[in-house]
């Protein structure tokens, strides 16, 4: 297999995985369907809630949100000069939307992505915009925003390309991205995490290399983790 981020040879690793000789990025070629997994069953039955009473008949509660504002407060100090430049922000895979809420009262306009039904229902009660559906296959009309904002999403994208293409399109000044490094491959049919993609430094600073210019890479908020700060070309 080539290397989706530097064409070079990967080999066979664990659990179906093939890791690049080069770069070192690894991807896991797993039959589950990510994008079915994110609209149907993340985030239920206490899936991506921590078990704390954090739904109550299909609404995020206080404890969603109080639970995260610390995350959401370290995440702002890192990118708030981005954000201080910035009249408009997508947030790409928007969840529960607790980070989205407080970008509300940092600028002018905040709208956001998100595929899974639940979290679709929430954000709209928030009475956020809210793109719904897979991040590339959206059609935004030529619609650019000056920073967009993507935590832990593209580790679960498998076509890494179609993401790529869709957010080159969509940025217009600033991209902040954050992905989990350094975590342990899973066996698909016990505990599957919805991840095909595990970055290293490299390999996430390849992917970006052709149309923006690395500001930061480095570490982020949900150790052990790399965050990405770029500049569109």
């Amino acid at each position: 297999m080539k290397c989706m981020i530097c064409n070079s040879r990967m080999y066979l690793s664990e659990y179906f995985s093939y890791k690049c000789e080069k770069c070192d990025h690894i991807y896991v070629d797993y039959s589950l369907d990510g994008l079915d997994y994110h609209k149907s069953s993340y985030r239920k039955n206490n899936h991506g809630t921590r078990g704390r009473n954090e739904i109550e008949k299909g609404v995020f509660t206080e404890e969603f949100h109080n639970y995260r504002i610390p995350l959401v407060q370290k995440r702002i100090s890192l990118i708030n000069d981005y954000i201080k430049k910035s009249h408009s922000i997508l947030d790409i895979g928007a969840g529960g939307g607790t980070f989205a809420l407080a970008l509300k009262d940092l600028t002018e306009t905040v709208d956001v992505q998100e595929i899974s039904d639940l979290c679709i229902s929430n954000l709209e009660r928030l009475n956020f915009n809210v793109f719904q559906g897979d991040f590339a296959s959206i059609n935004f009309q030529e619609k650019t925003y000056d920073l967009v904002t993507c935590f832990h999403v593209l580790e679960h994208v498998k076509n890494l390309d179609t993401f790529y293409n869709a957010l080159v399109k969509i940025v217009g000044k600033y991209a902040a991205l954050e992905v989990p490094i350094q975590r342990p491959l899973i066996e698909e049919e016990k505990n599957w995490d919805g991840h095909y993609h595990y970055f290293s430094k490299e390999s996430l600073a390849l992917f970006f290399s052709k149309d923006f210019n690395i500001n930061y890479i480095g570490d982020g908020v949900q150790m052990p983790c790399l965050l990405i700060i770029l500049e569109k070309k």
